[in-house]
């Protein structure tokens, strides 16, 4: 009879096991910054430092290449040789990949996740910790960080008119090495990254660079559909009470969410996710363009066809873009968004 409770108990730790194995992970994010290269031993892995004082002086030391030693079974450490801006916060809870400096003059390297009352200044994290901890090992480890060169297109996608001309560029590349195509030159020609339309159709700008291809889908529209143009419907978004000025992408997405709010006004309910962005419901799906994609402070965003997502930090994943505020800047965009959950107001403003 006693041997029941037993099982029972067995049985919720094996429930909740399954649990955890079956649920999909959430895309890992980072605050909002600079695109690294972390090696940990022999494997390497992608990583953000963010976009804050101790980051950016970090990042003026690269590369590095750290012995750092063995704490607690959960992460390992470096006093450097001097010391750093910190903002040390109570952090609650440390998740695996985090990168932290503890006092000002000690970078952290956490492999396992585990809660914690100390204060640290979050410097970054990788982004894909799947064999961290194995990688980390259990004596002391050689951990390098580079800054990762980032290649990609201005615009992945355009919707021009005949006899209409735009230039896009593949930013950080050599603009001398980039080798420009287009799939129909009867509907648009392409020379050095400037786009000219001719007629109606669809075709697909390749820039070619270190023989990989970077792709931007371009429609011309008939003539006859300019005679409203989209301009005239003015896109504009509020967060809580405050309106912010937006450069919208000129993509079928954006498109979509105009007519969408054309009648009246949408209000969405967001959600931090996090502490590098604000995600929530648009309550329809639109059409989607999704590419990897590093995102930065102010940026919007459309994940799985039917979220929208504003950042105040950063992650990189297959996002379909919308815009980006630009009359905010990190801190202003720290401060709307990073203090609680708000709502977002899209509206049109003829």
């Amino acid at each position: 009879m006693r041997k029941r409770p037993i099982i029972r108990k067995l049985l919720t730790v094996f429930i909740i096991a399954a649990l955890c194995f079956c649920i999909p992970a959430a895309p890992v994010s980072a605050g909002s910054g600079t695109a690294v290269k972390i090696k940990v031993g022999n494997k390497s892995f992608n990583g953000v430092f963010y976009d804050n004082k101790t980051a950016k002086a970090l990042l003026k030391s690269m590369p590095m290449k750290l012995k750092m030693s063995e704490l607690n079974g959960n992460e390992k450490y470096r006093y450097l040789s001097k010391d750093f801006p910190t903002n040390a916060k109570r952090v609650n809870r440390v998740k695996a990949g985090d990168i932290m400096l503890y006092g000002s003059d000690c970078l952290v390297v956490f492999y396992k996740s585990f809660n914690t009352s100390y204060k640290y200044t979050k410097v970054g994290r990788i982004t894909n910790p799947m064999g961290l901890k194995k990688a980390a090992g259990k004596k002391s480890v050689i951990v390098s960080f580079s800054k990762k060169k980032v290649i990609r297109l201005s615009e992945k996608s355009l919707t021009m008119n005949p006899g209409n001309s735009k230039t896009i560029k593949l930013i950080g590349a050599s603009a001398k090495n980039v080798k420009w195509s287009t799939s129909n030159k009867n509907v648009a020609a392409v020379s050095k990254g400037k786009i000219k339309a001719k007629k109606p159709g669809t075709v697909t700008i390749t820039a070619k660079y270190k023989n990989k291809k970077y792709k931007c889908k371009v429609v011309v529209r008939e003539e006859e559909e300019t005679d409203q143009p989209i301009a005239e419907k003015n896109l504009v978004m509020k967060i809580g009470d405050k309106n912010v000025a937006v450069d919208w992408e000129d993509n079928e997405s954006v498109a979509a969410l105009r007519d969408l709010v054309s009648e009246s006004p949408l209000t969405i309910q967001m959600s931090m996710y996090g502490g590098f962005e604000q995600v929530g419901p648009i309550g329809a799906s639109l059409p989607r363009n999704d590419v990897q994609t590093t995102t930065s402070s102010g940026d919007i965003v459309l994940y799985s066809g039917n979220q929208i997502v504003v950042f105040y930090g950063s992650n990189s994943w297959a996002y379909t873009r919308l815009g980006h505020i630009t009359d905010q800047s990190a801190e202003d965009m720290a401060q709307l968004l990073g203090n609680g959950d708000v709502c977002i107001t899209l509206s049109i403003d003829n």
